[in-house]
């Protein structure tokens, strides 16, 4: 006989291999972004020159406000790639701070666009799209919970832009003017992205002194660690609030949106008690057994 121990897979382990997982994905991250960085610097001239006609083509031609305003909509939808790379091409082009105008029409036309083409016509994709995003699970609760506070203090934290669209069209419980309010409201943070995108831009000038680099690099390094110190202090306020709302939720169970994040767990579980007993011939857990079993582990996937 399978024992019903033998088989259980708690929350504990998946949690313990998530946090294993986005450690490793963050320390490849900041590899990457360091090597980026000293590549860079060392191929700074090149880069810069390769970049500069770009720049002023973009910039001269009479449609390219509506060009980059296009692209940054584009990238707003999952899984297309490339959001925060061409908001700050916004500012490299058009500088501090006229590059905002087209990166935040672009990002409210953007996540619209999304929020509407995801809620009507692609529910089961969106479903598949963020079953393997835990967190999200957790968020879910806690939006049905705080509600728009929850729903702004996401659009401010790093969480992708992109999959947050998709996520909040999800959520029943999230309706469309709340979901562009909150969008809107935390969009000023692009300025960052802009800011430092006009700094780079200004590495492309010609003739420039070594002071006014030294200035530029400087500018570029402290923007970017207040940025990355108040992203980070927002994403870790956001978590909190949403694991405490998950641990509030679990003697009441789950509401309808965080119901759809769990489905898939739920049926790995089964299959995975069902599957293991088939492959040793036995079939000794009554249907009493294997729903307590996936009881068990329903509740360990909220905790």
């Amino acid at each position: 006989m399978i024992r019903i121990e033998d088989e259980q897979i708690t929350l504990s382990d998946e949690s313990s291999l998530r946090r294993t997982k986005q450690r490793w994905l963050l320390a490849i991250g900041t590899l990457l972004v360091i090597a980026l960085v000293v590549l860079f610097f060392v191929f700074e001239e090149p880069i810069m020159k390769a970049l500069a006609p770009f720049a002023e083509s973009v910039r001269s031609t009479r449609y390219g406000y509506l060009i980059m305003g296009g692209l940054v909509a584009l990238s707003s939808f999952p899984p297309i790639p490339g959001y925060s790379a061409l908001v700050l091409a916004c500012g490299f082009i058009y500088g501090f701070p006229l590059g905002f105008v087209p990166a935040f029409a672009g990002a409210v036309i953007g996540a619209t666009a999304s929020f509407w083409l995801f809620r009507k016509a692609f529910k089961k994709y969106v479903r598949r799209l963020l079953a393997n995003r835990g967190n999200f699970a957790a968020l879910s609760v806690a939006v049905q919970e705080g509600g728009f506070k929850i729903i702004f203090l996401i659009r401010l934290s790093p969480f992708p832009f992109t999959y947050s669209n998709a996520f909040f069209a999800s959520l029943h419980t999230v309706s469309f003017p709340t979901f562009l309010l909150a969008t809107v409201l935390s969009l000023p943070k692009l300025f960052a992205h802009i800011f430092i995108g006009s700094r780079l831009g200004n590495l492309s000038l010609k003739n420039m002194d070594k002071t006014s680099k030294l200035v530029n690099y400087l500018t570029i390094a402290i923007g970017g660690l207040l940025f990355i110190i108040a992203t980070y202090y927002v994403y870790q306020k956001t978590n909190k609030i949403a694991k405490e709302a998950a641990k509030r939720r679990i003697t009441g169970g789950l509401g309808n949106d965080s119901e759809v994040f769990l489905q898939d767990e739920e049926a790995k579980i089964e299959m995975s008690v069902a599957g293991r007993a088939n492959e040793n011939g036995e079939s000794s857990e009554t249907d009493d057994e294997r729903q307590n079993f996936t009881q068990e582990n329903r509740h360990s996937l909220q905790m």
